[in-house]
């Protein structure tokens, strides 16, 4: 599989360039890189101006026609993802939440859900939500920091968000040294955390259960907890190693036995 051509499509332009070049680099994967420079709502109103009925890349090819030197996007992908924050405060001065507002938002963010769920069709792709937003991935001590399961955001704090993290003492280690092992620890706490937010377990599921487990639940999960002031920290983006191995050669079973005696 590590021969294939696989498109990201990142929001920011500096972290998550930095994490997904170290996860190309450690797992020997393909990556070509486009930065969308804006939020997922703006790719939103993008998309709903075709009511959800274009080709993705083409889109990006649209929003490029005075880039000429985007040729990358002419080439063929296997696999499509696209990795955005949450921002559930878009559009929302400072502090202040109109929840008329977060509302709008979270039904933009359930129909960008339901539609970017297949990461095969380059036509569409598989969408990643990082809530609050991407830095998400630091909001530990360590890579087996279990207290993860019950880290939260207030929404008064998410303007302070990326300020807090940086003063994680994971941030002490550089994403370029990250190692393989370390992006299996990540994900896997983030699946520990995602299986706790919709099933109700911290543990870690079978990769059939886990499959089960859609990005529109977790839109809706975190949508119970914006009406009550706060959301759930959780890095989807972190998953990518577990959806894009699954369980080829035993990867998945593997990994869970592994890490699994962390928890004992």
């Amino acid at each position: 599989m590590s021969e294939k051509n696989i498109l990201l499509i990142v929001e920011g332009e500096r972290r998550e360039k930095e994490f997904f070049s170290q996860v190309s680099k450690t797992f020997g994967l393909k990556f070509t890189i486009y930065t969308y420079k804006t939020n997922i709502y703006s790719l939103y109103s993008r998309l709903k101006n075709y009511d959800f009925n274009a080709d993705i890349i083409g889109v990006l090819k649209e929003l490029n026609s005075k880039q000429p030197n985007e040729v990358f996007l002419d080439k063929r992908f296997a696999y499509v993802y696209l990795i955005f924050d949450f921002d559930i405060q878009h559009n929302s001065q400072p502090g202040l939440f109109d929840y008329s507002n977060l509302k709008k938002n979270i039904n933009q963010l359930k129909e960008m859900a339901n539609y970017f769920n297949n990461e095969t069709d380059p036509t569409i792709g598989k969408l990643y939500i990082n809530s609050p937003m991407f830095e998400s991935y630091r909001d530990i001590d360590s890579f087996d920091d279990f207290t993860f399961k019950n880290r939260t955001c207030e929404l008064s704090e998410l303007k302070s968000y990326k300020e807090k993290t940086s003063h994680k003492k994971i941030t002490n280690i550089r994403i370029s040294s990250f190692s393989k092992f370390n992006f299996e620890q990540l994900a896997f706490l983030n699946l520990l955390k995602l299986n706790y937010l919709i099933n109700g377990v911290f543990a870690s599921p079978s990769l059939e259960e886990y499959q089960l487990i859609t990005l529109l639940q977790l839109v809706k999960c975190e949508e119970d907890f914006v009406y009550k002031g706060f959301v759930s920290v959780v890095n989807c983006s972190a998953l990518f190693i577990i959806d894009y191995f699954g369980n080829k050669n035993n990867y998945y079973n593997n990994l869970i036995d592994n890490l699994n005696r962390q928890l004992v």
